[in-house]
């Protein structure tokens, strides 16, 4: 889904709601909640906005290209090389070599 509000709305306000999978704050009044399902998440997302305070000025169910989840899924995958290399790095400085052991 994407939700616009007449002001800033922090996405932290959705991270309670069960039916919310994640949340991308893409300015201080654009947000995309990546949920199952539309038409049941929306009236939901709208409460929680309002009752932290916020005005919904638009929202639209969104369905991102291939090319969009394709850019996602590349780097979710970069990040894991990433994490996996920084995770082998720390073993390798944390090994000892037996020569120099005391």
């Amino acid at each position: 889904l994407e939700i616009e509000t007449a002001s800033y709305v922090d996405s932290r306000t959705l991270d309670d709601l069960p039916i919310v999978r994640a949340v991308d704050q893409r300015s201080g009044r654009h947000l995309f909640a990546t949920v199952d399902e539309a038409g049941t998440a929306l009236p939901a997302i709208i409460a929680a906005i309002e009752e932290a305070g916020g005005e919904v000025t638009s929202s639209r169910e969104y369905r991102p290209s291939f090319d969009d989840i394709f850019a996602t899924l590349v780097e979710r995958h970069r990040a894991e090389i990433r994490a996996a290399e920084d995770g082998a790095a720390g073993l390798a400085s944390a090994t000892v070599d037996p020569g120099t052991a005391a």
